[in-house]
């Protein structure tokens, strides 16, 4: 079996990692393939932005839905300054509702891309992390 593991504490010496070293050995030891992802180390952004959107846009959505997205509004507001509005108004010109989700779903950010095929690797995830308050971090949250 291949685990990915989510790991969220930013101290090296706590009890979570002391957690996260023992799952990951004992992981090893009955011959499974294991993958941790320190959402710290990284410096994963838990907060939603614009530049995640593209993560939610894709092609295959229905088509009357990607209509009322405006997904060419969306992208000329999101382009910055007056020129660069102007130039993002006219790539998206006479574009169909699929051909903005692609283009969109184009501009993915790289970070997201390498997530996302670290999760697709996995057969099981597994999620090591303080509880605060019946809850978990808002770094695992996001």
């Amino acid at each position: 079996m291949k685990v990915l593991t989510v790991y969220a504490h930013p101290q090296p010496r706590s009890f979570c990692h002391a957690v996260l070293e023992d799952f990951t050995a004992g992981l090893r030891e009955a011959g499974h393939d294991s993958r941790v992802v320190d959402l710290y180390a990284i410096g994963f952004n838990p907060v939603f932005g614009r530049r995640d959107f593209a993560s939610y846009v894709d092609d295959s959505i229905p088509p009357e839905i990607l209509t009322r997205m405006a997904l060419a509004e969306q992208v000329v507001d999101s382009a910055g300054g007056p020129v660069r509005r102007m130039l993002a108004a006219r790539v998206v010109r006479g574009k169909s509702p699929q051909q903005l989700a692609r283009l969109i779903r184009g501009r993915m950010p790289k970070d997201v891309v390498a997530q996302q095929r670290q999760v697709a690797w996995a057969d099981g995830l597994a999620f090591v992390a303080p509880i605060h308050f019946c809850h978990f971090p808002a770094i695992l949250k996001g």
